[in-house]
């Protein structure tokens, strides 16, 4: 898929939860059990569609399906000084996993609240060459709860371990998600 062809699949997704969230048949909360949250974000190793389930009030798992890397210049994926996914070569698959703590919200006025959500989760790049790319994340996760629409947008700082291809340590690497509930 062409960066072109990704960016329109992105736009159309995220004009597509946007219509949702006006609908007047929206239905309110986010942090609930059992509610499930669709959008676009990043994660560990990987950006695109982000799926968010709550199994408790305060128990949740995250994915992110989509391409590999986190990009500079040319390339999806550039650590230690080289290369390891050729943006010119296609796009490459991806996933990431959390499994988040919900904390107690820091605001909230029945409307809007302001909560966080700390956790840790894995990351898989799966590039045409053979530099497969494995980390471990921890997750320390901002959110804003728009109930009434129902949305959350979310930052994350995310310190990740990698594993492969090459080993070490990114203590600078942020991510974030915009996602319409069911």
């Amino acid at each position: 898929m062409s960066d072109r062809s990704t960016h329109r699949v992105l736009s159309a997704s995220l004009m597509a939860l946007t219509l949702l969230a006006v609908s007047p048949e929206a239905e309110a909360g986010v942090r609930e059990s059992g509610k499930l949250g669709i959008g676009v974000g990043a994660g560990t190793l990987s950006r695109g569609f982000s799926l968010k389930y709550f199994l408790a009030q305060d128990l949740a798992v995250q994915a992110v399906v989509g391409v590999y890397g986190y990009g500079y210049g040319d390339c999806w994926v550039y650590y230690q000084g080289r290369c390891y996914s050729d943006r010119r070569r296609g796009q490459e698959f991806a996933v990431g996993a959390d499994l988040l703590s919900e904390r107690p919200d820091i605001f909230s006025n029945g409307a809007i609240s302001v909560a966080w959500n700390v956790g840790g989760g894995l990351g898989l790049g799966l590039p045409r060459s053979s530099d497969i790319g494995i980390s471990v994340s921890l997750v320390a996760g901002l959110e804003i709860n728009i109930d009434a629409a129902p949305i959350d947008i979310v930052l994350e700082y995310r310190p990740t371990l990698f594993v492969s291809p090459g080993a070490g340590f990114d203590y600078t690497y942020f991510t974030g998600h915009i996602r319409y509930y069911f």
